[in-house]
């Protein structure tokens, strides 16, 4: 009785999520190892639509979201490609998701509270490969000259799969953003 009623709850959490955007896709999954929680998605199209994950727990009927363990999952023609190293383990400020294009978004990321810093990964479906088309970074502090850089790739030049979300505090002090 008591795990049918946690069930429930958790449905209807999973149905009224914070963004109110994941209604209308697969919720939540479970891989038999880890179970999650939709919590921002977008369609991009009728054969494209991403979203982001989070692991929880439940320890005595109340659900324990693990905001350290991401995923974004890309479906494309019903098929899901699931990456989880695109994601900082940052607390304080968690990723949102934006549609840029019929076959393309961006997950994007705001920080700090004086001094801010933001970046945004744009990213395509190209002849049915995830490609990771540009970096935009942003700096931003009271008493300092705000400071911008994008970084380009070439199509097909950087799949989703090899990307590495290490590689934006790489380019933050490679150009001193």
């Amino acid at each position: 009785m008591m795990r049918c009623l946690i069930l429930i709850l958790t449905c209807i959490i999973v149905l009224l999520d914070a963004n109110g955007k994941c209604k209308n896709k697969v919720d939540f999954y479970d891989d038999s190892i880890r179970e999650r929680i939709c919590m921002d998605s977008i369609t991009i199209s009728d054969t494209l639509s991403v979203a982001i994950y989070y692991e929880y727990n439940l320890f005595d009927g109340f659900m324990d979201i693990n905001t350290l363990h991401r995923e974004l999952v890309v479906w494309i023609s019903g098929k899901s490609y699931i990456f989880s190293d695109v994601f900082d383990n940052n607390l304080l400020n968690v990723e949102y998701l934006e549609r840029t294009s019929n076959n393309g978004f961006l997950i994007g990321k705001e920080s700090g509270q004086a001094c801010k810093f933001d970046y945004q990964i744009h990213i395509e479906l190209i002849k049915n490969r995830i490609c990771v088309r540009k970096i935009s970074l942003r700096s931003k502090c009271p008493v300092m000259k705000e400071r911008k850089r994008t970084i380009k790739f070439k199509k097909n030049k950087c799949p989703l799969m090899s990307f590495d979300i290490n590689i934006i505090e790489t380019y933050k002090n490679k150009y001193g953003i």
